[in-house]
């Protein structure tokens, strides 16, 4: 993962995982990757 990557899939259980990078426990994310995050969550 690159320093501006955020991950959304569906597992093989059909459950929604995300993966994003984390620097000294701070979540990482541009305004693009937010709005995936929020949408994902939102289905």
């Amino acid at each position: 993962m690159d320093k501006s990557d955020i991950k959304i899939y569906k597992t093989n259980e059909g459950k929604t995982s995300i993966e994003v990078k984390l620097e000294k426990e701070t979540v990482c994310l541009n305004l693009n990757q937010i709005s995936k995050l929020l949408k994902e969550i939102n289905h």
